[in-house]
């Protein structure tokens, strides 16, 4: 493949690979003809991964959130800390009828799994309260100080309830089976129509002002997503075409026909660049037809081909 056929390049949001495609741009495309027939730029040739997008955004909007949730997080270092404490906690979810599973503790890199540590504390409330509560057939003095009223573990569901917002969406944007591209800008749609309206309607306000936080870092990141490269992925998944924006009912929807246009002409640009004809496989030859009813209904098919409809224009 000769390099003049490089079109885009799918990498992390790293600064370090906005400067790598910027000197390919000048490296291998600073002849400007080159240029003008490959369409390459090393910021709309720039493919971001939307998995680490989301990544970023959680993980930006759980500062805001963190310390609600430390208390919890240094309860459960202590505990996966010691072999006699983790055997307590076997016991105190015993008694309380619960299968007891391990403790999660959550690293800075995933914010999933922040998810994960919550989603197993909130299944092991019974045990853990247990034996930090006073009162509490396995209380231990030492842990009393993590002990979590019922106020802070009505925070950490809400907390949990809020981020489980972005595990679905995550997963998809993780698939390696399957072609993502043509869902981000629905995506992008969905979760920050979503971030609005928690910051709006939310009475905790902390979840507010993460949610308000998650929204503007992930807005950021939008006015990229409304690239051409984005357009045309989602309106060639014929799931989607150009349905999709007429249906879209979101604050930042956008006009069916202005998207129509743009693909129109990235289509044209193809077409030249390639030296297509846009109407082959329109014409019908009846060389091999050896009955004249074949050949008529061939020539039958053929009459209702508008061949003035580009195969753009067939498919949209």
């Amino acid at each position: 493949m000769s390099y003049l056929e490089l079109w885009w390049f799918t990498v992390e949001n790293h600064s370090v690979n906005a400067s790598l495609l910027e000197n390919i741009e000048t490296t291998f495309f600073g002849n400007e003809l080159n240029n003008i027939e490959n369409q390459f730029n090393f910021e709309s040739s720039h493919i971001r991964c939307f998995a680490h997008i989301l990544n970023l955004v959680v993980k930006k909007s759980l500062t805001v959130i963190d310390p609600k949730i430390s208390k919890l997080r240094n309860l459960i270092k202590k505990i996966r800390s010691s072999n006699i404490t983790i055997q307590n906690l076997k016991e105190a979810c015993s008694f309380s009828r619960i299968e007891y599973l391990k403790p999660i503790l959550d690293v800075p890199t995933r914010w999933s799994s922040t998810s994960y540590m919550l989603q197993r504390a909130l299944y092991l409330k019974k045990g853990l309260t247990s034996f930090t509560a006073k009162g509490g057939k396995f209380f231990d003095d030492e842990l009393s100080v993590f002990n979590l009223k019922k106020n802070e573990w009505e925070e950490i569901e809400a907390i949990l309830n809020f981020i489980s917002i972005f595990e679905p969406v995550t997963k998809e944007a993780q698939g390696d089976k399957y072609i993502t591209i043509s869902t981000i800008i629905p995506y992008f749609n969905l979760l920050l129509d979503t971030l609005e309206e928690y910051s709006q309607t939310k009475k905790d306000k902390i979840i507010k002002k993460s949610a308000q936080t998650a929204f503007e870092f992930l807005n950021k990141y939008y006015d990229k997503s409304n690239d051409t490269t984005y357009v045309i992925a989602l309106i060639l998944f014929p799931r989607f075409k150009l349905e999709y924006y007429k249906s879209d009912t979101s604050k930042t929807a956008v006009k069916p026909n202005d998207m129509k246009k743009v693909i129109s002409e990235e289509y044209k640009k193809y077409i030249k660049k390639y030296h297509f004809s846009d109407n082959q496989g329109t014409q019908t030859q009846f060389d091999n037809q050896e009955t004249f009813q074949e050949k008529s209904i061939f020539s039958f098919k053929r009459a209702r081909v508008d061949e003035s409809v580009t195969e753009l224009g067939k498919y949209l």
